[in-house]
């Protein structure tokens, strides 16, 4: 009888493991990307920043980055796109560079992963515990 009531309990597990998996599931057929999660596990960044740097790795090459392109397809406006364009740069994950010659004059470079390492003075908040 013992054994039958632990095979009762099992069968139970395995039906709650079977439900869990399917509350979590997402269907993935087309139409996604494949990035580095170190922006979505930086606790430094606000939730603005991580969207737009996904965001900004999502698009090609060739769409049009300006802070006005960024608010228009985001529903926001160009100051909240322009500071957390200024996060991401505090946190490594944009340069910004002058290119010369250029009308345009700025060349901003975007990194999947910051290339500066986090500081009091270049992420608010930032605490070094060690």
């Amino acid at each position: 009888i013992a054994a039958a009531a632990g095979c009762e309990s099992l069968k139970l597990v395995d039906a709650v493991k079977e439900v869990a998996k399917h509350l979590y599931s997402v269907l993935k057929k087309k139409g996604y990307t494949v990035m580095s999660n170190h922006r979505l596990r930086n606790h430094a960044l606000s939730l603005k920043a991580k969207e737009l740097l996904s965001q900004m790795l999502l698009l090609p090459e060739d769409w049009g980055y300006t802070l006005r392109g960024f608010a228009q397809i985001n529903k926001e406006n160009v100051d909240a796109i322009r500071e957390a364009v200024r996060e991401l740069e505090r946190a490594g994950y944009i340069e910004r560079s002058c290119e010369r010659g250029s009308l345009r004059g700025t060349v901003y470079t975007i990194y999947e992963q910051p290339q500066t390492e986090p500081t009091p003075e270049n992420v608010p908040g930032f605490a070094y515990i060690g």
